[in-house]
């Protein structure tokens, strides 16, 4: 690539104005060229010149918060017409939805075309956690650049690509998948098996470890989310059953999809525990609720394939 990384940051100005600043310190240290309007775009007298320098971005983060924004001569905000035009310019580009857009009973248009579009988006508490999770994505974000880049001079076309990274991604997908249910098979009708036996520790540390082998395990940004919530989540109930709990007798070895043979062994509670029976019943519920949505991703996701091979 002969030129830095050039990084659009669609927003609209007065919620974002701490955010849009950190995120131009951010990317010209790491030696990308932020593209913010009201510090770096074409300076014109004609109305929505800026937008044309949209086109030149390698990639775009756009920011959805409650605030849709003024509307322009068109009926739309500055920041849907942005999105309108990554879209149709095929620019890559992440979408950070705040959680109280997300939860408004009448949502903006802007958010509406976002779910109407079936566009996946990351949801965000407030600034700090969405400042962390942009910076956390960088690595993504150069992936994406440079295969775009290399697409353009190898005439490698994008279906291509993309096929390859989606197929990549659901074949992992579906090992954890085939684990996890498993898993879950055995506490269908309770999550007393979870925290009266290793069959919790024994599966998820697993999938903990695997998931950890590399960074960024999957290339689709959400799916990396979802998956690592569930798994941390996950690693934080053992972190609580190793407190309150001890192995005891070998129950039995079962067979674990992808994993292999396991020995499962009782837990006897200390007499004392840290966390009660009604934390742990609503950790499970919480580990396995994000564990669907991840299911859910996945199943888009092989919809998608399906469609498009």
């Amino acid at each position: 690539m002969n030129r830095r990384p050039h990084i659009f940051i669609s927003s609209t100005f007065k919620l974002n104005k701490e955010v849009r600043l950190k995120l131009n310190d951010f990317y010209k240290q790491i030696g990308a060229e932020p593209m913010l309007y009201e510090l770096n775009l074409t300076p014109s007298d004609i109305p929505h010149t800026y937008r044309k320098d949209l086109k030149e971005a390698d990639f775009i983060i756009l920011i959805d918060k409650e605030n849709y924004g003024t509307p322009t001569d068109t009926g739309k905000s500055g920041i849907h017409e942005e999105y309108e035009i990554a879209k149709k310019s095929n620019i890559p580009m992440h979408v950070y939805m705040s959680k109280k857009e997300m939860n408004r009973r009448k949502r903006n248009n802007l958010s509406k075309d976002i779910m109407d579009d079936n566009v996946s988006y990351y949801v965000f508490e407030d600034d700090e956690t969405l400042l962390k999770r942009i910076m956390e994505t960088t690595f993504e974000i150069a992936k994406v650049i440079y295969f775009r880049e290399f697409n353009k001079n190898h005439s490698i076309p994008d279906d291509e690509i993309k096929s390859m990274a989606l197929k990549s991604d659901f074949k992992k997908a579906q090992d954890i998948i085939k684990i996890i249910d498993c898993m879950s098979g055995y506490g269908k009708d309770s999550f007393h098996v979870f925290y009266s036996t290793t069959l919790f520790i024994e599966v998820v540390e697993k999938v903990y470890f695997q998931l950890k082998t590399k960074k960024e395990y999957f290339i689709d940004p959400f799916l990396q989310d979802t998956s690592s919530r569930f798994v941390n989540l996950g690693y934080q109930i053992i972190d609580n059953l190793a407190h309150d709990s001890i192995m005891d007798r070998e129950l039995k070895e079962i067979e674990i999809p992808v994993i292999g043979r396991q020995k499962i062994f009782s837990a006897e509670w200390v007499n004392f525990p840290m966390n009660s029976i009604e934390d742990y019943n609503s950790w499970f519920n919480d580990f396995f609720e994000i564990y669907q949505s991840f299911k859910k991703l996945v199943i888009e996701k092989r919809n998608k394939i399906d469609f498009e091979t």
